[in-house]
């Protein structure tokens, strides 16, 4: 009899949860808004979730098969207790930990794995996606922000307390601007979407005249310049948009080769909205580790996630099928 368990992907924007055989595929989706994250709500994150498991658990689909528990990955700093103790943003000593995996084992009595949302997609991709039979896996998920994960020996690598793969924090320039978290130049301010965004806001600002191709599709406004209409713009054969996206890439390339040096994987992995813009950000990134890793590091391989936004969910699933 197949296996199945519960995924969740508790993220910024979006909660999912779905049926996921041991296959690692998807029997049942479901989605909703996520009403707290963006406003460190997790009181109202928690009352979400739980809501939408009752509901959940109601289906027909869930009624015939072995569950073997219930898997999260949860925005955020999550230990090995699977405690929510700590956020990205500016520092808060006086954090409380969320006891997320013991109050959800405890009203649903079965068992549950809570860890980080990154390291779930990253896992969802080492199980089932772009790197199925490696053992050594380097991931950054790229969207909004930058998160990742590294597995060694096809374990994630949780780290002293929680906070191994958290790469969005890797130190691009410490001269640089101080993230609102307290540590100079991260990679996540210069190639997340937030990051590509706010450089190509900048560059026109400085130069209209160059920007006018980006601003052929905002209406003139540079307010109103995304990270897609920077993709957009490249795609049409702007100028200053390639520019942007080829520094950006080339700084996460940077942050890449740092974690090459570090952990020595057999791929590495971009997952997330701004990896799936394909080989715009994977040609920078690629160059900087053909050019600059150290020379028996060179050809290590980076490519792109397989199983797009749907991976976190496989992933918390996956944390039941050891």
């Amino acid at each position: 009899m197949s296996r199945y368990a519960i995924g969740i992907d508790s993220g910024g924007t979006n909660i999912r949860i779905g049926l996921v055989s041991e296959q690692g595929e998807i029997v049942r989706l479901q989605r909703e808004k996520n009403i707290g994250a963006k406003t460190l709500q997790f009181d109202l994150c928690y009352q979400q979730m739980t809501r939408m498991i009752d509901s959940f658990l109601q289906l027909d689909e869930l009624k015939n098969v072995r569950l073997e528990g219930i898997g999260v990955g949860c925005s955020g700093q999550i230990n090995k207790a699977g405690e929510l103790f700590g956020h990205n943003r500016e520092p808060d000593y006086s954090f409380q930990p969320v006891p997320i995996q013991a109050m959800l084992q405890a009203r649903y009595g079965m068992e549950t794995k809570v860890i980080n949302d990154s390291q779930a997609a990253i896992f969802g991709e080492a199980k089932y996606g772009a790197g199925q039979n490696c053992q050594d896996i380097v991931g950054f998920t790229i969207g909004t922000g930058i998160g990742g994960a590294v597995i060694i020996d096809g374990k994630i690598c949780r780290g002293a307390i929680g906070l191994a793969g958290h790469l969005g924090f890797l130190i691009v320039d410490y001269q640089g601007e101080m993230s609102r978290a307290g540590v100079p130049g991260v990679v996540e301010d210069i190639a997340s979407g937030t990051g590509i965004t706010h450089i190509a806001q900048e560059m026109v600002r400085k130069n209209p005249q160059r920007g006018t191709g980006i601003l052929a599709l905002t209406a003139g406004s540079i307010d109103e310049i995304t990270c897609p209409i920077v993709f957009s713009a490249a795609r049409d054969g702007d100028a200053l948009a390639g520019e942007v996206i080829d520094y950006c890439g080339t700084v996460l390339g940077y942050a890449v080769a740092s974690m090459i040096h570090a952990v020595n994987p057999e791929i590495v992995i971009l997952a997330g909205g701004v990896a799936e813009q394909g080989e715009y950000i994977l040609n920078p990134v690629r160059k900087v580790v053909e050019t600059r890793v150290i020379w028996t590091g060179r050809g290590t391989p980076v490519t792109i996630a397989k199983l797009g936004e749907h991976a976190g969910v496989i992933g918390a699933a996956a944390l039941l099928f050891p």
